[in-house]
């Protein structure tokens, strides 16, 4: 029964041409992807479509430097004062090095050229240099072509609705609602500061009536009984 049931799910030898051998890359594979593959290894829309997915993949020259192993206590300023006058280039960034980690870590340059002959002569050129920082010490400059050849991209457009909320017709009609509702509120304190000026106030007379209840009951109960009256 087991041998069965792999033998159903399972090929034991796929036997295919040599160009389907090339696709599949192994011997046993499940029957109904095997059938798959078969039908669509030699679709010209499947392979026409993979050819133009390869195309646009950009392919960018090696026009960025990466400038490794520089002094701990180097800016910016002072290592482009250094290597200047540069050639034509768009783009340059430093990264000093960090101060909460040990002594081993060193400053990055990226700078990216504007043609790739100007990135190679840069890099014969520094490649090794010795950089001399602080009280002496003597750092070798490591340059090669950055792994990301890619330019960040500057900071995007302002938005259009951006400090734009004063004219805003949803906030407006918000603050509208919360004067009427100051006003309202300051007008039930209005009233409240009137009847206790006049002085009556609800709550006051409703305390003294139950009160002067209370104690014309108590007055015509007995002393006994009135110990165990219940008190509303």
């Amino acid at each position: 029964m087991e041998e069965s049931f792999y033998s159903y799910l399972f090929e034991d030898e796929y036997s295919a041409t040599e160009d389907e051998e090339e696709i599949l890359n192994f011997q046993k594979i499940p029957r109904h992807i095997s059938r798959i593959i078969k039908e669509n290894a030699h679709d010209p829309q499947i392979i026409e479509d993979t050819s133009e997915s390869e195309e646009e993949e950009e392919i960018l020259p090696e026009t960025k430097v990466v400038i490794r192993h520089l002094p701990p206590g180097m800016t910016g300023k002072s290592f482009f004062q250094l290597v200047s006058p540069l050639p034509a280039h768009d783009y340059k960034y430093f990264v000093e090095a960090s101060k909460e980690h040990n002594q081993n870590m060193y400053a990055t340059a990226y700078i990216n050229f504007a043609n790739r002959e100007d990135a190679e002569l840069f890099l014969k050129q520094y490649d090794g240099h010795i950089f001399q920082y602080g009280k002496g010490t003597k750092y070798k400059a490591i340059v090669e072509f950055a792994p990301f050849a890619k330019i960040p991209k500057g900071p995007s457009s302002k938005d259009r609705i951006c400090g734009s909320i004063d004219d805003d017709p949803d906030y407006l009609e918000f603050l509208e609602s919360l004067k009427r509702k100051d006003t309202e509120a300051s007008k039930e304190d209005d009233e409240v500061k009137t009847s206790t000026s006049k002085g009556f106030d609800p709550l006051v007379h409703y305390v003294n009536t139950r009160r002067a209840e209370r104690t014309a009951r108590g007055a015509h109960t007995p002393k006994y009984y009135r110990k165990w009256q219940i008190r509303y």
